[in-house]
C-alpha cells in the first residue's frame, strides 16, 4: 500500500464518528439535613406530648385516688365501721374539702371493689359532705355492697327533704333482697317525706 493510501486511511479513521458512550447512572438524590432536623422535631414533640399526658392523668387521677384509698385504709385499721367513732370532719379536710373529697370519695366508689376495698367506709364519709352529696349517696344505694347500701340509705334519711332527689333510689331500695337496707330506705323516705325529724344519727 502506498503512503497515499496510508494516509487517506488514516484520515477516513479520524472522520469516522466514534461510538456513542455508555452514560453514567444519575446521582440518587441523598435526604437533606432539613428533611431528617424535622423528623426528628416532629418524634421529640410526640414524646414530649404523650410525657405531659401521662403526668396529668398521674397528678389529677392516680395520686388523688391513693392517697383517698390509704386514707381509707388508714381509718379502716384504727376504728374499723364503729361509726360514733369516726373522724368524719377531719377526714373530708384531709381529703381536701368538702368538694374535693366528695370528687375523689364518688370517683373511689365507682373502682372495682378489688381496687376500693374500703368502700362502706367512703359512704360513710359522704355524710360528711353534706346536700352536696346526694348524687354520690344515691349511686351507692344501687352498690354490690350490702353496708354501701344500708349507709347510703340511712345517710340519706338524716338529710331530710334536701335528700327529696332520692325518693324514686329509696323506693327501689324498698324492694331490696336485704331486709336491713329495706328497713333503712323506709325510714329514709320518712325522714325525707318530713313524717320523722331530721338529723338523727345513723343506728
Amino acid at each position: 500500500m502506498g503512503t497515499g493510501d496510508q494516509g487517506a486511511g488514516v484520515g477516513e479513521e479520524r472522520n469516522r464518528p466514534s461510538a456513542p458512550q455508555p452514560r453514567p447512572p444519575a446521582p440518587q438524590p441523598r435526604p437533606s439535613a432539613g428533611g431528617l432536623s424535622t423528623r426528628g422535631t416532629v418524634v421529640v414533640g410526640v414524646v414530649v406530648v404523650l410525657t405531659l399526658l401521662v403526668a396529668f392523668f398521674a397528678a389529677t387521677i392516680v395520686a388523688p385516688f391513693l392517697h383517698t384509698r390509704g386514707v381509707l385504709q388508714e381509718c379502716d385499721k384504727r376504728y374499723g365501721l364503729g361509726v360514733g367513732y369516726l373522724p368524719v370532719k377531719k377526714t373530708v379536710d384531709r381529703l381536701g374539702g368538702q368538694d374535693h373529697a366528695l370528687e375523689r370519695l364518688s370517683f373511689y366508689l365507682r373502682m372495682p371493689e378489688w381496687m376500693a376495698p374500703d368502700r362502706p367506709l367512703a359512704v360513710l364519709f359522704l355524710s360528711g359532705c353534706g346536700e352536696r352529696a346526694v348524687p354520690a349517696l344515691i349511686e351507692a344505694l344501687s352498690d354490690e355492697n350490702l353496708v354501701c347500701r344500708f349507709y347510703a340509705a340511712a345517710i340519706l334519711g338524716s338529710l331530710g327533704p334536701p335528700a327529696k332527689d332520692a325518693i324514686p333510689a329509696l323506693e327501689r331500695a324498698l324492694k331490696d333482697e336485704r331486709e336491713a337496707v329495706r328497713h333503712y330506705a323506709a325510714e329514709a323516705l320518712k325522714n325525707i317525706r318530713g313524717e320523722t325529724p331530721p338529723g338523727e344519727p345513723i343506728p
